[in-house]
């Protein structure tokens, strides 16, 4: 952990970056592999759980409309 503690030292945990081990196997811009695991900034926390609470939200509404136009369906199907 020291090693790591030095190694961050010299960024900003308000800009918007992460660690980890870059792989190009299968995708030509690469991935980051999580198997020695990752390092991400405050702000990078930050904006991954805005997008995901969004995102979260955006498949609610659609899950919540089509549910309620199949049981309309339904329902007119059957009176």
């Amino acid at each position: 952990m020291e090693n790591m503690r030095y190694m961050l030292n010299d960024y900003n945990s308000s800009d918007p970056i992460y660690f980890g081990f870059r792989m190009k196997p299968y995708v030509s811009q690469g991935y980051m592999s999580g198997g020695g695991g990752y390092v991400l900034s405050k702000e990078s926390v930050k904006r991954f759980v805005t997008v995901s609470i969004i995102l979260i939200n955006i498949i609610i509404t659609i899950f919540v409309v089509l549910i309620y136009n199949y049981v309309s369906l339904i329902i007119m199907i059957f009176l």
